[in-house]
């Protein structure tokens, strides 16, 4: 997880089936819900 003034944002590594399955590092914003858990959309 990276916090930045701008949100927190969930860090990973992913592989792109589109190009040969080659590795990339993927970045997506997490949202909390109102009770505190993180939801994070992964495309």
């Amino acid at each position: 997880v990276l916090q930045d003034r701008d949100g927190d944002y969930l860090v990973y590594h992913g592989y792109d089936t589109q190009h040969d399955g080659a590795p990339t590092l993927r970045i997506s914003p997490i949202h909390w819900t109102a009770d505190g858990w993180p939801r994070a959309t992964i495309a």
